[in-house]
């Protein structure tokens, strides 16, 4: 994580409206130092 200025990962977790089973949305904020430093995809 050397190469970002800040990385927040926020995970939110909904029960499914119907049937059993959750839905998962995931939120990847980040800035790069500079452009040259790959996205985090690999993350995902």
């Amino acid at each position: 994580m050397e190469e970002y200025k800040s990385f927040v990962a926020t995970i939110l977790v909904s029960p499914k409206s119907e049937g059993s089973g959750s839905v998962v949305h995931w939120t990847l904020e980040y800035d790069k130092i500079h452009d040259e430093i790959v996205h985090l995809e690999t993350l995902l």
